[in-house]
């Protein structure tokens, strides 16, 4: 009894009860124990019971008839209570009640309260406390169904964002893969090639400027932001440093390993014009007549690096991730954003593709990390610059 007494008072319902009160409610308490999983009240059921959770937990659970299947609506714990509607007057469950754990619950039934109607005020000072605790009940589902509302709405806007950058992905892509084919076929100027590509990769980052502006979201939603932007290059360059010196014995193994590649160098600036892959440059980036035109071509390279980064990570990465709801959205958006980066890449070759997805996948972990495009960029840079001004990789991607 004197443990059902410290219960009662530990309770919000009865904690202004006197010690005469509660000893009348200790009559009408009954005790039952649920197992784990089991079902202590389920919608849709009559019944006139209070129940308060002495130990445990209780999940509160809502049915949903068109999918067939329950929704998580909160989870009680010690001293809570639930049942209360019934009390109130309406007897039919609006929601099932299932035992997390092994839990203890006391019991108040309806029919035994009302006995003391007459007799004590305690019937009524219950009615008040459950009328209180049901309005805080009311304003915690109205601020769910707001944030569930808001969510709603970013998600719709998120995917209209989203379906519009599918569509302009598609029309540029299928207008890159035409302009490089008529280049192919009809073996027009490597520098107009070129150009035109440039431009493609140009437009499409307007495309994204234009499209994100009238999104909604803030600029550093889509990592537009220099704030940390030293600490975030800095770092961007301590993780690149490994990936520079596992690219060099890359190199270093194909050539001991793979005979086409014997004659290449570990260290060449710009093409090798004596090696069995002297077309490794004009299959990539076009034929160079002269040195200079390499490192023309080599710096337009390095100043699109921004402009990819900017589509790749900035709007292609943050709108899925953004698009997705599932756990796991980070790891999601950046698989499937890279799926797309090295599609591109693939035009040239698989083995550029390849490179370009697994590299691609590290840039958008850098960008998840560091919430702004400024690292990819310096990472992306500097693996590019190693790549193919010093590490003549132009003559492996191609394979």
């Amino acid at each position: 009894m004197d443990a059902l007494i410290s219960f009662f008072k530990k309770s919000k319902l009865f904690h202004d009860f006197t010690g005469e009160e509660l000893q009348l409610l200790l009559p009408l308490a009954k005790r039952a124990v649920y197992d784990q999983g089991a079902y202590i009240v389920r919608e849709e059921e009559k019944g006139d019971e209070l129940f308060l959770i002495q130990s445990g937990s209780v999940e509160i659970l809502k049915r949903d008839e068109e999918h067939q299947t329950e929704f998580h609506l909160g989870l009680l714990h010690e001293n809570d209570s639930f049942g209360e509607m019934a009390v109130l007057g309406k007897q039919v469950r609006m929601a099932s009640a299932k035992a997390v754990e092994k839990t203890e619950i006391v019991i108040l039934h309806l029919k035994d309260l009302h006995l003391l109607a007459n007799q004590s005020p305690v019937f009524s000072k219950l009615l008040i406390n459950l009328a209180k605790k049901s309005v805080k009940h009311l304003e915690r589902a109205n601020q769910a169904v707001v944030k569930s509302l808001k969510e709603e709405m970013r998600l719709t806007r998120s995917h209209d964002q989203m379906a519009q950058f599918i569509i302009y992905l598609f029309i540029y892509l299928t207008a890159f893969v035409y302009a490089l084919k008529f280049f192919e076929e009809y073996g027009s100027a490597s520098t107009l090639s070129q150009v035109v590509i440039s431009l493609f990769i140009i437009s499409f980052g307007l495309t994204g400027v234009v499209t994100i502006k009238h999104g909604g979201y803030p600029p550093e939603f889509y990592g537009l932001t220099m704030k940390n932007w030293q600490r975030n290059a800095l770092e961007a360059i301590l993780l690149t440093i490994p990936i520079l010196i596992l690219m060099i014995g890359m190199k270093f193994m194909l050539i001991h390993t793979v005979p086409a590649f014997s004659k290449l160098k570990v260290l060449q600036f710009g093409t090798q014009p004596h090696s069995v892959m002297h077309n490794a440059f004009e299959h990539l980036f076009g034929k160079p007549e002269r040195q200079i035109h390499f490192t023309l071509i080599l710096v337009v390279y390095i100043l699109l690096v921004p402009v990819q980064e900017f589509i790749a990570r900035g709007c292609l990465q943050s709108s899925l991730r953004n698009f997705f709801s599932s756990s796991h959205r980070a790891f999601w958006s950046i698989f499937t954003s890279n799926l797309l980066f090295g599609l591109f890449h693939g035009l040239k070759s698989f083995t550029f593709a390849l490179a370009a997805f697994i590299l691609g996948l590290f840039w958008g972990w850098l960008y998840e990390r560091q919430k702004t495009i400024i690292g990819p960029i310096v990472s992306h840079m500097l693996v590019g610059i190693w790549a193919f001004a010093f590490l003549n990789f132009q003559s492996i991607l191609i394979y």
